[in-house]
């Protein structure tokens, strides 16, 4: 049986209508489980997820790339769930989806604006006024996802194979096409499709591997041949092809690899930290996920290795590595002191430098920290450009060991 994608945007009855198409076919309700799956591919919540999808781009995104890294991951946990053809997907992620997949039943829900600003009125008993602007509000929601990722309005019926508006019939007469187009000989699964469903997952391994190492890159694949097409421009093209074609050579079914510019290829915006220096590997310790990310991933675009630490201990075994030049420490880690951390760092290897972040300005805590061997003491919020220029200082200040920590 074909796998079934269910696109209903702003329609009120369109997860009931994907709840009687999977019942009436015993079939499973994927969503869940792959924005769980991919939560974990990519150490963040659930809800950052949905958020980097559908809402304005993360603070940081230039930097840590966390909208991509997220599509990257939804593709990979969305071809690993397709690998069993009785799935029903009722939300974005059938846009995930590449043409090649032909044994995917493609199904948009749509209704007029009338229609849907009335099924608003009487659900959420808004005025019409306000149920319009709900429903423009999710319209624009759902525009920034398909444009995103194919280029096109959310109702555009390039995106689907089949269109159904909720207008004109009843639940039942829809759940009816659905099965009825479900049973098509041409959506049964072939050896073609198979290989593409084995290349969609290899495409999404490979661009998670490039975005983790800082590079966003569009990546396609036809039967194990990785084509790597680069939509910013690059200063060096020859250069960082041959870096993305070696990442990409790491994932395990690449069969051979061509890189290329794309039709976006252009000179990139001024980044403010586009110049710091990158030592080989990279961990900070550091309480707050969303600045971690920033500064783990923004350091990781050198091509430097990365993990953070999360509580006191991790952060002092770190000390103990005989590569490690500087550590960003946070004080308010969970476990042990922050100063005592620091203490313990400093008498455990004393060439390393400490950069301390604190939760606020405290003169005795400053004083302690530079008496045990603190580089620096700042502040929390910090400014990127000034946590930029004390990293390097304190890099340079090291014994030439290529590690921040």
């Amino acid at each position: 049986m074909a796998i079934i994608s269910i696109f209903s945007g702003a329609l009120r009855p369109g997860r009931e209508i994907s709840k009687m198409v999977a019942e009436a076919l015993d079939y499973s309700c994927l969503d869940d489980d792959i924005y769980s799956l991919a939560a974990k591919m990519c150490r963040c919540r659930e809800d950052r997820i949905h958020d980097a999808l559908t809402g304005p781009p993360p603070f940081f995104n230039r930097i840590t790339h966390l909208r991509e890294k997220s599509i990257a991951c939804l593709r990979l946990a969305l071809a690993e769930k397709l690998e069993d053809d009785q799935q029903l997907l009722c939300g974005y992620l059938g846009h995930l989806i590449p043409p090649r997949l032909t044994h995917v039943l493609k199904i948009c829900l749509t209704a007029t604006p009338e229609w849907r600003t009335e099924q608003f009125i009487r659900a959420d008993n808004l005025n019409a006024e306000k149920a319009r602007r709900e429903v423009d509000r999710i319209d624009k929601k759902l525009w920034s996802w398909t444009n995103l990722v194919a280029h096109r309005r959310p109702y555009n019926k390039k995106l689907y194979d089949l269109v159904i508006p909720l207008h004109r019939f009843s639940k039942a007469e829809v759940v009816g096409q659905i099965l009825n187009n479900a049973k098509n000989e041409a959506l049964q699964p072939t050896d073609d499709s198979r290989q593409a469903l084995i290349d969609f997952r290899l495409a999404a391994l490979v661009q998670l591997k490039l975005i983790e190492r800082g590079y966003d890159i569009e990546v396609t694949v036809d039967r194990g041949s990785v084509s790597l097409i680069i939509n910013h421009y690059v200063a060096r093209l020859a250069n960082y092809q041959k870096k993305i074609e070696k990442i990409a050579s790491e994932s395990e079914g690449v069969t051979s690899i061509k890189s290329r510019p794309g039709q976006y290829f252009r000179p990139p915006a001024i980044n403010p930290l586009a110049n710091i220096e990158s030592p080989d590997r990279i961990k900070i310790a550091y309480r707050e996920s969303d600045f971690e990310l920033f500064l783990s991933d923004r350091l990781q675009t050198g091509a430097s290795k990365s993990r953070m630490v999360h509580d006191g201990r991790e952060a002092m075994a770190c000390a103990e590595e005989d590569n490690v030049s500087v550590i960003v420490l946070d004080l308010t880690l969970p476990g042990i002191s922050g100063i005592e951390v620091l203490g313990q760092i400093k008498h455990h290897n004393p060439n390393v430098e400490v950069v301390i972040l604190a939760g606020r300005s405290d003169a005795r805590e400053e004083k302690i920290a530079s008496e045990l061997g603190a580089f620096a003491y700042l502040v929390k919020p910090v400014e990127p450009e000034t946590l930029t220029r004390v990293m390097k200082e304190a890099y340079r200040k090291t014994d030439g060991d290529k590690t921040i920590k």
